[in-house]
């Protein structure tokens, strides 16, 4: 399974850098490409877009800093939804807005792609004490692969439930392989 990480600031290049340490195959896109140097290093591939990114994964992982930079890398011919194939699955770890969140999952759901608002939450501390809160239990993914696959583990939370409106309870540890 080929993985996408859009994002390798505070937050994400931890989280980046733990799936290749689990064994995961990566391609990375971030404004500054310095920021993606460590993961190239340990043989991640560079893609010049996120529509190019989406081309290239089976799941995508963004960790942006708002709710506008979220949409900015779904939207446009370079975009993310432009690349994404019918299977695809995208876990948003950012901050996002419910707003922005439902216009995704549905612009998204249209294109037969799973949209999961998973924020991380933690603020910029050591990847070992990240966690995620995805916002709901379903399994999202290409058919055949379980969210297992990627090494998290999944606590139900109610649906109706965003980091936005202030998470309290861990959902998934990032770092339990």
């Amino acid at each position: 399974m080929k993985i996408g990480f859009i994002g390798l600031g505070l937050m994400g290049r931890g989280i980046a850098a733990n799936l290749q340490k689990a064994g995961h195959v990566i391609v990375v896109h971030d404004l500054v490409r310095q920021a993606a140097s460590q993961h190239l290093q340990n043989g991640a591939t560079w893609a010049e877009t996120p529509r190019s990114v989406a081309e290239a994964s089976d799941v995508v992982f963004t960790s942006l800093p708002t709710p506008g930079d979220v949409e900015t890398v779904a939207a446009g011919e370079r975009g993310l939804a432009a690349g994404f194939r019918k299977g695809a699955a995208w876990f948003d770890l950012s901050t996002n807005s419910v707003d922005v969140v439902r216009r995704l999952h549905a612009t998204l759901a249209a294109q037969g792609v799973e949209f999961l608002d998973a924020p991380v939450s933690g603020g910029p501390i050591p990847v070992e004490q990240l966690t995620i809160s995805p916002v709901d239990d379903r399994q999202p993914g290409p058919p055949g692969i379980p969210i297992q696959v990627l090494g998290l583990h999944v606590i139900p939370q109610n649906p109706m439930h965003f980091n936005a409106i202030d998470i309290k309870r861990p959902v998934v540890d990032l770092l339990k392989h």
